[in-house]
């Protein structure tokens, strides 16, 4: 069949002409269409049911909305489909969803497209971070935004604005702090960003924001917070802030005793995570244990499981 040509189909008791066919097709199109209110009701129950984290049910909803075209329905089925809620992860058929949504104008499904696609570059990435990018039709969205003191949004596809707020507010603490993807070097931002994250718990935000605190970057110089921000974030495994603890106890630190073992053991801990800097250390430090002292630091290890908080023996040591 040429698809440029319109065939009419006739109804029942209906005239072929012109005026009369266009009334029936109208009529059966009506009857077929289903109610604005309805789809927005169910795209809403949807958006309900995925922050419940009933991630079927709102697969389920998502997908018959995809299905008759709507884009930001295509959108959250695309990102479900990548994150693998409600159906096992599908990054092929996520692609395609995602797609169909970019081609009917939908914000970030375009910025998906641009950020993630084989078109993609650093170029593109400045561009969409460095501009305001607002999401016009006010439905629920797998995005998490975050607004900037300039009043602009930065928004991030496919992540959702619960589970991976503090993902997305580290990530943007170290864009400020190294002055990529279109944002400038800010240490205050940076130290800002962090803070948010370190708050929701994330222990890489927590040694970070550390550091900030022990160099006065962005913040006042306070080495007591930076010792408080090491702890949680070693309590979480954080071999960096293992790290920073070790040097605190070799050297006597921000009001810590000079302690051997203690910062041995962190060194050693660290290290076991993967730590080039607290190899090195715990290999130097070695030679400066007495037989004792060597005793008591593998003592101490060997009780110290992997992804355990603290030792109470070093944790009873750390200033109040």
């Amino acid at each position: 069949m040429n698809p440029h040509v319109l065939v009419w189909h006739r109804g029942p008791n209906v005239s072929l002409e012109f005026p009369q066919s266009c009334a029936w097709i109208h009529m059966r199109d009506s009857a077929n269409r289903v109610p604005a209110k309805a789809i927005a009701d169910d795209f809403d129950d949807a958006a309900d049911a995925y922050r419940a984290r009933q991630y079927r049910s709102a697969l389920e909803v998502w997908r018959r909305l995809a299905d008759r075209g709507d884009a930001d329905a295509q959108y959250n089925l695309g990102c479900m489909l990548l994150r693998g809620e409600g159906a096992p992860a599908d990054d092929t058929q996520a692609g395609v969803w995602l797609q169909k949504a970019a081609e009917q104008g939908q914000g970030d499904a375009s910025s998906w497209a641009a950020l993630t696609g084989k078109q993609a570059d650093e170029e593109k990435r400045k561009s969409l971070f460095a501009r305001n990018m607002p999401q016009a039709s006010g439905h629920f969205t797998i995005t998490y935004v975050a607004t900037l003191d300039n009043g602009n949004s930065i928004r991030f596809p496919c992540a959702d604005p619960m589970k991976d707020a503090a993902a997305k507010e580290f990530q943007l603490g170290l864009m400020y702090a190294t002055g990529k993807m279109g944002l400038p070097q800010d240490d205050l931002q940076a130290a800002k960003w962090w803070r948010r994250a370190a708050d929701l718990g994330q222990s890489i935000a927590q040694a970070n924001l550390a550091y900030m605190y022990s160099m006065g970057r962005g913040v006042p110089q306070d080495l007591r917070q930076a010792r408080l921000l090491d702890s949680k974030a070693a309590d979480q495994g954080n071999a960096h802030a293992e790290t920073d603890l070790g040097l605190l106890f070799e050297r006597g630190l921000g009001d810590a005793p000079v302690d051997l073992v203690a910062a041995y053991v962190l060194y050693r801990h660290a290290s076991d995570a993967g730590n080039d800097v607290a190899h090195e250390a715990a290999v130097a430090l070695s030679y400066r244990l007495s037989k004792d002292q060597r005793g008591d630091a593998e003592a101490l290890i060997a009780r110290w499981q992997s992804g355990a908080p603290l030792p109470d023996e070093i944790r009873s040591k750390l200033p109040k």
